[in-house]
């Protein structure tokens, strides 16, 4: 059934069912410690180690790690690049880091050093080594990088106009916010414990090129009668088994107020979410058991904000 929590979550409505066997293995254990347990235990005692763990390969997830299908001393990272922005400082850190840590069998073409861009901007490296970890987590925080939740059951990599402050044509530039929503829930222990993945998209470009529709949370550009300029609230979007467009709940958001909705829709998920099933655990399926307007009222109930109505939209 539902243990008490032996860990500070959002605590869940739902109860009185079997929770699945990961919720129950991030009550036993807060999934953001395993990179303590990374740096001091395992990249010294290697893969058995984190074998030896029960849940420890799912909680790996929370620092940007999966296990690859090879098996052994072989994973895969990500690393959180809000909006896809990178420096020339981070894309060359990248880059060194992939040459050498990112080390697999030779490809005939690509050779053997794996990296890869993601549809979310964010980057992968693959065939990294536990040991190795440690180094790449140290290279990566000294050019302002991070890989911790860009896996996981907590707020995602948080996505924008890749074009953002460059187009002309753009509303207005929601770099500024994407990066304030990123900072709110990146190592926030409290939001980490969400029923399932938690995707963003921000933008203020009249394109949506940061797919909205298709998101958990998809913020685009919207206007008041008075001329104020802010976002327009999608919730419930996505793609894989059971694809939804997301649904227009009837909130408009000053770009001042944005990590507060956002933090308020985290917490709906939190309290509301299904976590037994994890197949019907996304926030799409919330959002079509609840509807648009009650999923509108519980929002309400949770914001520190007063919901205004949507204004008119701008893409």
């Amino acid at each position: 059934m539902w243990p008490t929590p032996a860990v500070n979550f959002i605590t869940p409505y739902r109860q009185g069912t079997e929770l699945n066997q990961v919720e129950k293995w991030k009550l036993e254990r807060h999934p953001l410690d395993v990179a303590e347990s990374i740096i001091d235990k395992y990249s010294k005692e290697g893969p058995k180690a984190i074998d030896a763990v029960p849940g420890e390969q799912e909680r790996l997830k929370w620092v940007g790690i999966y296990s690859q299908r090879q098996g052994g001393d072989a994973y895969m990272m990500r690393i959180k690049l809000p909006g896809g922005r990178l420096n020339s400082e981070q894309a060359i850190e990248i880059g060194n880091v992939a040459s050498k840590f990112a080390r697999g069998p030779e490809h005939p073409v690509f050779k053997s050093a794996y990296c890869d861009i993601t549809t979310r901007q964010a980057i992968q490296l693959h065939w990294i080594r536990i040991e190795d970890v440690p180094e790449i987590w140290s290279r990566f925080e000294a050019v302002g990088m991070t890989t911790i939740q860009a896996c996981g059951d907590s707020a995602r990599n948080v996505l924008s106009c890749p074009a953002a402050g460059i187009d002309a044509e753009e509303v207005f530039d929601s770099t500024q916010v994407v990066n304030e929503i990123s900072e709110f829930f990146t190592g926030n222990r409290e939001y980490a414990n969400l029923p399932r993945k938690f995707k963003l998209s921000v933008t203020g470009c009249r394109d949506d090129c940061a797919q909205g529709e298709i998101n958990d949370v998809g913020l685009w550009p919207a206007h008041l009668d008075d001329g104020t300029l802010g976002f327009n609230l999608l919730v419930g979007g996505g793609l894989s088994d059971g694809p939804r467009m997301a649904s227009d709940v009837d909130v408009f958001v000053e770009p001042k107020d944005a990590v507060e909705l956002t933090r308020a829709v985290a917490q709906l998920f939190g309290e509301l979410g299904n976590r037994e099933n994890r197949g019907l655990s996304r926030m799409r399926y919330l959002v079509e058991e609840m509807g648009p307007e009650d999923f509108r009222s519980e929002l309400a109930k949770r914001s520190q904000i007063e919901l205004r109505q949507a204004g008119t939209h701008l893409t």
